[in-house]
């Protein structure tokens, strides 16, 4: 995920650029589950709920981003507001699988 933020509602926002699999994915089912990884493997899931957003600040600032990178090769098409439910930790430690408070 190139373009995404996290919004002061607490939700994370990713732009749909070239998420065309994810897009039809969620909606068929608005569940969704992001991972990320530092260099230290410190690691983390977060799952939650999807919808679409295609309007409002954070799309606008998404399509511009998106038009200045990719000079309109690439257009962002939506963006996706996230819900976290649930965090999780990956980290290959004593930890692994520890659910922790949002």
């Amino acid at each position: 995920m190139g373009f995404k933020c996290i919004g002061d509602d607490g939700k994370f926002y990713i732009a749909a650029v070239l998420l065309n699999v994810t897009v039809e994915n969620l909606k068929m089912n608005n569940k969704i589950a992001i991972a990320a990884c530092s260099a230290a493997a410190e690691s983390y899931q977060v799952k939650g709920t999807a919808e679409f957003v295609t309007e409002g600040p954070v799309y606008d600032s998404f399509v511009k981003l998106a038009d200045d990178t990719f000079k309109g090769a690439f257009r962002a098409k939506c963006c996706i507001a996230v819900t976290p439910e649930k965090l999780i930790v990956a980290s290959p430690n004593a930890d692994n699988s520890k659910f922790l408070e949002i």
